[in-house]
Parts: structure tokens; C-alpha cells; sequence
């Protein structure tokens, strides 16, 4: 299943929920917090399709929910009895049963913990995906704990978004400039960062004050393809710049690109009130 997954480039569930286009029979996988109802109880009873699952995504002004049933006699072990009650974060890799405009129904044919240590590639999945700014070598200097207010965060609403990649171009030491066009994968791709010492290819989505409000997965294109552009580049750190704060949502969008089997790599999310620190730090505003 892992090697399926893996090759043939199934997609994330999560991802095309948001975008609206799941479909019946496709496969897909999530890599979420479900809620889980009556598994030990339907082991117990021999029902076998009476346990089941449910989460909530959320988009915009839109929530979908995802629900499933799955036989409960398939459990590996009496730990899946007792991890699988109320919440769990688990892996799941499911068939697509039905589509509605805000509930899907899926049939789980794997519910997995993701980890390390396991054949087929599994131990590429880390638990230290997301990057904080600070751990980026060359904003060692920069103090995050500075306190900012909304007032403060006013002073990039009069920045332009190409000024703000200059300066992380001269700020990282990237002496190569992207001119912008439609078809872009990313606004900044550079291998200047280093983590710790570690060298990364990272591509960078910015946005500027054209969209001064809290980031919504809505304003990285539609149904947030510019993500999906980032992760189809072959950059082992996603970053994703704005002028404001950023929505959970789009962190989780962000996240669920990084962990996609068989290309597992890092993601930073860069806020308004970090941008500021770095820039006001270097002297660029």
C-alpha cells in the first residue's frame, strides 16, 4: 500500500476537498486528527461496518466533512482498540463512496500511525517538519520575541511585495533575481539557506498588501494552487511569505503538501510580524 501510494502519486484528501474536487472512486489519503466512534464496541460485536470516523476541513468561509465506516475486525492489535477512541491522528488511505456539497463519504482501506522505522519508506517522514524563522541561520540575529502590535504591523501595508523580496533575496545572499510572470512555480528559488548548517533548496509564495488580511487559503490562487505549485517544484523547504498573520488553515494546506509520500520535505510559514522583525533587524524598513 505505502509503495502505491508512493509511485503512482496518489493524491492528498485534504487537498482536493479544499479545491472541491474530489470524485467517487478516487483514492486518496489524509493525514489528520479523526474522531473515532464505536470501533472497540463494534469489534466486540462482530459489526463490521459500524465503527467509524469523522473530521471537519476548513476553507474559507467553507467547512466539508469527512466521514467513513470501516470493520473494526480488521484491527492489528488491542492498541488499536484504545488509540482509535474519540481523537486520534492517524494515517488513513481511503476509496471515495460519495460526494455532497459539504460532507464526503469515504471507506478507509488503511488506518496506520505514520512513523518512522517502517519498510517501504516511512522512515523518511520526520517529525520536525515545520522550520520556525528563527532556526534559519541567517535570522539568527533577528530578536522574535519583540513585541509587535497590529499598529506595528500596519507599516508593511505600504511595502510592496517585490521590495520585501529584495530584501530576503540580500538578506539570504541569493544574487539571482526571478522576474515575475503568470506562470511562475514560486516567487523565490534559492539554495542560500541553511538551517543549522544544513543547506536547503527552498521555494518561497509571497504576498504582498494587495491582500492586507489575515492569509486565507483562498488568497494563494484558487483553491490555494499556489501551494500546490511550491510542492511540485523540487524544493526540499516550502515557504510561504505574507504581509499579515496566516490562518491555520493555510499552515495545515502547507503541512499536508510537505508530507506527501515519497517526497516528505520541510515548511516555514513566514507571518507579517516575523517579516517585520527581519526586515526592521536588517534595516530594510
Amino acid at each position: 500500500m505505502w509503495d502505491t501510494l508512493r509511485e503512482e502519486d496518489i493524491p492528498s484528501g485534504r487537498a482536493l476537498a479544499v479545491a472541491g474536487e474530489l470524485e467517487r472512486g478516487q483514492l486518496v489519503w489524509f493525514n489528520e486528527t479523526f474522531w473515532f466512534k464505536d470501533v472497540a464496541k463494534s469489534y466486540r460485536e462482530g459489526n463490521a461496518d459500524r465503527a467509524q470516523l469523522h473530521l471537519k476541513l476548513t476553507a474559507g468561509e467553507k467547512q466539508v466533512s469527512i466521514r467513513g465506516r470501516f470493520n473494526a475486525a480488521r484491527v492489528t492489535s488491542d492498541s488499536s482498540l484504545s488509540n482509535l477512541s474519540r481523537q486520534y491522528h492517524a494515517f488513513v488511505a481511503a476509496f471515495v463512496r460519495d460526494v455532497t456539497q459539504n460532507e464526503v463519504t469515504i471507506r478507509p482501506v488503511v488506518i496506520a500511525d505514520r512513523g518512522k522505522n517502517v519498510a517501504g519508506g516511512m522512515s523518511e517522514l520526520r517529525n520536525d517538519l515545520r522550520v520556525w524563522p528563527r532556526s534559519v541561520d541567517a535570522f539568527k540575529d533577528v530578536d522574535f520575541s519583540a513585541r509587535l502590535s497590529k499598529e506595528d504591523l500596519r507599516i508593511l501595508r505600504d511595502v510592496p511585495e517585490e521590495a520585501v523580496k529584495v530584501a530576503l533575496l540580500d538578506i539570504l545572499g541569493e544574487p539571482e533575481h526571478m522576474k515575475d510572470w503568470g506562470g511562475e512555480q514560486c516567487d523565490i528559488w534559492t539554495d542560500r539557506i541553511t538551517i543549522d548548517g544544513g543547506r536547503h533548496q527552498a521555494a518561497f509564495a509571497l504576498k504582498g498588501p494587495a491582500k492586507f488580511h489575515p492569509m486565507t487559503v483562498s488568497d494563494l490562487g484558487k483553491n490555494g494552487d499556489q501551494i500546490a505549485r511550491l510542492a511540485h517544484t523540487a524544493a526540499d523547504l516550502l515557504v510561504v511569505q505574507h504581509c499579515h498573520t496566516i490562518k491555520p488553515e493555510v499552515i495545515e494546506m502547507l503541512r499536508t503538501y510537505a508530507m506527501k509520500p515519497g517526497h516528505v520535505r520541510r515548511y516555514m510559514a513566514l507571518d507579517g510580524y516575523d517579516t517585520l522583525r527581519i526586515l526592521k533587524h536588517f534595516g530594510k524598513v
